[in-house]
């Protein structure tokens, strides 16, 4: 009895230990966009503002595929990971990491851009969205533990974790049922958003 106690604590062990891994197995980016005041910017994953918030829109730094159209050999750089897509005065650009603008994009500057294709090596994780019947909102739980990691409070737009997202990233992008700019989420409850001083967090 007691040798088969002591292998079902074992057992216990090592898939807490699994699940603490596969819980943690999704990096943070090194830089995430926040929004303050409709405007985008960058910061890391505690929220130490990097590039300060100056776009209408930005992605996070990662390929664009598009460059592998491009005419100019030279330019074909700007499009890696090391560089990041915003929108500014309605205009499409490239920044790198310290924000500043080092490619604005020219339709001319493109052979005819084909669809692209990328091959999604990540694995399926176990975190899924779930809809408050009352609210009709959604947050994010883990399906393996129950564990609600994201309250019930938003609109959700995209989920990062999904399989089928390349890279994958312990975030959501959502908007607040109030309106306002979309934002994003990380698994651990951070909103990278700067609100007002006098302005509550969603409860």
């Amino acid at each position: 009895m007691k040798i088969y106690l002591a292998f079902i604590l074992l057992l216990s062990a090592v898939f807490s230990s699994y699940a603490q891994e596969k819980g943690d197995s999704l990096s943070y980016p090194d830089l995430i966009p926040i929004v303050e005041n409709g405007l985008y910017g960058y910061c890391d994953k505690d929220k130490k503002v990097i590039i300060e918030p100056q776009f209408e829109g930005g992605t996070f730094f990662g390929e664009d595929l598009d460059f592998y159209d491009i005419k100019d050999p030279k330019k074909k750089i700007f499009g890696s990971s090391t560089y990041a897509t915003v929108w500014q005065d309605g205009q499409r650009m490239r920044i790198d990491t310290k924000g500043n603008v080092v490619y604005r994009y020219n339709p001319d500057d493109f052979n005819e851009i084909r669809p692209k294709e990328s091959i999604n090596e990540s694995i399926k994780h176990s975190y899924e969205k779930f809809q408050d019947d009352q609210t009709l909102l959604w947050g994010v739980h883990d399906i393996a533990t129950s564990e609600v990691l994201i309250p019930a409070r938003y609109n959700i737009h995209e989920e990062l974790y999904s399989y089928f997202h390349i890279p994958q990233y312990p975030l959501i992008l959502v908007s607040s049922p109030r309106g306002g700019s979309k934002f994003y989420v990380g698994l651990n409850g951070t909103e990278y958003i700067i609100r007002p001083e006098n302005e509550p967090e969603p409860k």
